[in-house]
């Protein structure tokens, strides 16, 4: 199939999935990662491998640009109240996963793969795939808080937690490689520079690379005037630092993550982030449709019973650790209890790890790769309703949200006047008059006995009547009220009203019942719910703040 073909299915269908699992109160990712089981060759085959291979440099386009958005969410001053709980939470939870899964694997592989020895097989396949359980994916994280626009600390912390992740659990790796080849081969020596100096080499060059690519795009954003122009040159920063990361070797969504990091506490201008968030639906829409598109529900089939024990007791290990790191440091009540839930989901580096394991293992190689692949299939689509589960519960959905998205969530009957006031229709243009020095409305509905609105009366319009004094002592209301050309119902949604208001410069415009009725319900004042929805958004940015403030004073 021709690629680009294959990526305009994929968007399609992936929002078309995304929105029909939004309706049942599911994160989008999920539906984009079951829609992408569904094209896979494993069920329809609507997408063939070979064109899924194709299609592995958009992987890596969306990991850079996931990784520096990460690393632009974490600014010093909120992991500066949350970094007590944030050092012991990565410990524990890391230790938790490793631990569980490796002594559950090397004390029950006898059960589900029999006739092996326990020293040469058992063990050292356990050490391996509890060190890769160590890792937590970035993309599917990020994508959940987000969609959700949470902020809190939990949200801190789990970000946090998840840009380190994978750090540790390149060490961890290491740690478990060089343990088991000894093991697995029946040899003797373990390199210490091997098992640690590598990766912690690895690990610092990966740094390096992020900060030296952070001070180049701190200097070169400032050449870029228009947003346009700074969206080029961010994304060509994003992507060498990426490509460069991969071609020595090293990590490239560490240093991704480094560089977003650096340029968020050093850098006012928030377009260099702004400019890729604004093509996050798309990335995350292709992203995941393209990882559903790898499930293989035939390695499933095969190692189901292994891979199912490994998403029990990863989770179980991540769960506790996250529970006592949380309690030791006096971490808040909500990250104590939720974010375990929020630590599930694993792909990309956990694949990676296993993949290279699976080359020096030929003994179990390709068990240990069956099982993992399998566990991920089962992670991926149980753990992001996880995530949003903990962010909900934690009470830091729609925290961090901003004026646009507001709007785009509610509808005019959440923001309008529902006590306007109003002129019926028999009034004196003397009584009128009254009625303006005690409002400081500038546009009146106009309604007969029975709500029904029958016009409107506007301060500059109602200046012609005082031309002529003859007339002034006799007219009504229903005299000098303008016909109204522009009305709304309370469902409609708000931005669509607020759109439509603008264009035409409209400061006020009645709400009526439906568009059968003009029974008046309320009246949307342009100006005041601009004002209200920016109260709106400070609440919850300080909401935010406190819950951080309060758990750098509990800690």
């Amino acid at each position: 199939m021709n690629p680009l073909l294959s990526i305009g299915i994929m968007v399609v269908a992936g929002f078309l999935g995304g929105l029909a699992l939004e309706k049942f109160k599911l994160p989008k990712i999920s539906g984009y990662i079951i829609v992408g089981a569904l094209l896979s060759p494993s069920l329809f085959h609507i997408i063939p491998k070979e064109t899924i291979d194709k299609l592995d440099i958009i992987t890596e386009i969306a990991l850079g640009i996931i990784a520096y958005l990460i690393g632009g969410s974490l600014k010093a001053e909120s992991l500066q109240h949350l970094k007590k709980s944030i050092a012991w939470v990565i410990i524990f939870q890391s230790i938790g996963a490793c631990l569980l899964v490796t002594v559950a694997l090397a004390l029950t592989g006898h059960l589900v793969i029999p006739g092996e020895t326990f020293w040469q097989y058992y063990l050292p396949m356990a050490f391996i795939i509890g060190a890769v359980s160590c890792a937590t994916a970035p993309a599917a994280t990020m994508a959940i808080v987000s969609e959700y626009k949470a902020k809190g600390p939990l949200s801190t912390t789990l970000l946090a937690v998840v840009a380190l992740d994978d750090a540790i659990a390149v060490i961890a790796f290491a740690i478990a490689t060089g343990i088991s080849e000894p093991l697995a081969n029946g040899t003797d020596g373990i390199s210490i520079y091997q098992t640690l100096g590598v990766p912690f080499l690895h690990i610092v060059e990966s740094i390096a690379i992020g900060a030296a690519f952070a001070v180049a795009l701190i200097y070169i954003s400032r050449l870029a005037k228009a947003r346009e122009l700074l969206l080029a040159v961010v994304f060509g920063i994003v992507m060498l630092c990426a490509g460069i990361s991969s071609y020595l070797g090293l990590s490239s969504i560490l240093a991704n993550m480094v560089m977003g990091f650096i340029l968020v506490n050093k850098v006012r201008r928030t377009e260099v982030f702004g400019v890729l968030q604004d093509v996050e639906a798309a990335l995350y829409a292709v992203f995941f449709v393209l990882a559903g598109l790898h499930f293989d529900f035939h390695v499933l089939k095969a190692t189901g019973i292994l891979a199912a024990l490994i998403v029990l007791t990863r989770c179980m290990g991540k769960y506790a650790g996250t529970w006592i790191g949380a309690k030791i440091s006096g971490a808040p009540d909500t990250v104590r209890k939720y974010l375990g839930f929020a630590l599930l989901p694993k792909a990309g580096v956990t694949i990676g790890l296993i993949l290279l394991a699976s080359l020096k293992f030929p003994g179990f190689g390709d068990v240990m790769l069956s099982a993992v692949l399998a566990s991920t299939i089962i992670n991926e689509l149980i753990a992001p309703p996880l995530v949003k589960y903990a962010i909900s519960k934690a009470g830091e959905v729609g925290l961090n949200i901003t004026e646009d998205d507001l709007i785009k969530t509610y509808k005019v009957a959440d923001v309008m006047d529902t006590e306007p006031t109003i002129i019926p229709q028999e009034l004196l243009l003397q009584e009128i008059l009254e009625v303006f020095s005690k409002s400081d409305s500038v546009c009146y509905p106009v309604v007969d006995g029975q709500s029904q609105l029958i016009g409107i009366i506007t301060i500059p319009g109602i200046k012609e009547m005082f031309a002529n004094r003859e007339f002034a002592g006799w007219l009504l209301a229903c005299d000098v009220a303008e016909p109204v050309r522009d009305k709304t119902n309370p469902n409609k949604p708000l931005e669509e009203v607020m759109e439509w208001m603008k264009r035409y410069n409209l400061e006020n415009m009645p709400v009526v019942t439906s568009d059968e009725s003009d029974e008046l319900v309320g009246v949307l004042d342009y100006r005041k719910t601009l004002r209200k929805i920016s109260a709106e958004v400070l609440h919850r940015r300080k909401t935010a703040e406190e819950m951080a403030t309060t758990t750098g004073k509990v800690n």
